[in-house]
């Protein structure tokens, strides 16, 4: 039969999903065989409908694919604001026309956010997640600024070590959402007599995310 995924249907299999990667079943990128044909069991068990594996790996692949997508638009988003109501960014047409041209797939997010967004975050956050972005325990309405890359609520952690992978500086607490431009500004401005600045004609190697 074809997989009717509604809203309800979505919410218990991604609660079944989470309780299987909390069982550690989840090995890589996806749940093991007898893990899916256990949320397949449990699934049939309380909503009476019988999907196969085949099914069941094709909507964690739609799910992990709407939240990467969701990550790229609070990634996006500055200066609009956060609507708490609806789950997303506050913005008007042009930047959402903008976005949906830059983002595929990402229009469906501008009336209503991510649905089961905390259950994703277990799901995929730590196979999608960027090594340079630390947790961080914010006031709720501080929150917004800290939702960085992965989509949740981090700090934005710059640090510099030597040949011999000794860190020689770190600049932490800046909020997740700012980009790594801009927190290296920070750093050189309110280090200003410490800051380690390369010896003339070195430089440090660096990713995209630094300007030259």
């Amino acid at each position: 039969m074809a997989a009717e995924w509604t809203d309800d249907n979505t919410r218990i299999l991604v609660e079944l999903f989470v309780k299987q990667v909390r069982k550690g079943n989840r090995p890589n990128t996806h749940l093991t065989p007898n893990a899916y044909e256990e949320v397949a069991n449990e699934f049939r068990t309380i909503t009476r409908l019988e999907y196969k594996q085949p099914q069941l790996k094709n909507k964690w692949d739609k799910l992990k694919n709407d939240f990467n997508i969701f990550k790229k638009i609070r990634l996006r988003e500055t200066g609009g604001g956060w609507d708490s109501d609806k789950n997303t960014v506050k913005q008007d047409a042009e930047w959402w026309k903008k976005t949906k041209n830059d983002i595929p797939g990402s229009g469906k997010f501008r009336k209503q956010g991510l649905r089961n967004e905390e259950g994703l975050k277990v799901l995929f956050e730590d196979i999608t997640s960027d090594g340079t972005h630390i947790r961080a325990v914010i006031a709720p309405h501080k929150q917004v600024r800290y939702i960085g890359r992965t989509g949740a609520v981090t700090q934005n952690v710059m640090a510099i070590c030597d040949f011999d992978m000794h860190f020689t500086y770190a600049s932490i607490g800046q909020p997740g959402a700012m980009h790594d431009t801009s927190v290296l500004y920070h750093a050189i401005d309110k280090d200003k007599l410490t800051f380690p600045h390369p010896p003339k004609g070195k430089y440090y190697l660096v990713d995209a995310g630094y300007p030259n």
